[in-house]
């Protein structure tokens, strides 16, 4: 599969908890572009089982073999 140099990819979600599903996508991306970024959010319309620090904190031990990824909590919409 071709790379897309230069691009970066965003995937954002509330993550809570982080999934088998939402990993298979991190792991899939993560051969096709350079750099991804995931966005945790926080969606006002659910009671998460975690805070979102706390999901920050679980989806970059999820992601730690991955160097390419970073992962950042937000607010707000994740429009383009």
């Amino acid at each position: 599969m071709p790379t897309h140099d230069g691009q970066v990819a965003v995937y954002t979600g509330s993550f809570d908890p982080i999934t088998l599903g939402h990993l298979d996508v991190i792991e899939r991306a993560s051969h096709i572009f350079n750099h991804i970024v995931v966005g945790v959010g926080i969606n006002p319309d659910m009671h998460p089982l975690f805070d979102q620090k706390e999901r920050v904190a679980l989806v970059a031990a999820a992601v730690a073999h991955l160097n390419i990824v970073t992962v950042r909590g937000f607010q707000g919409w994740s429009v383009p």
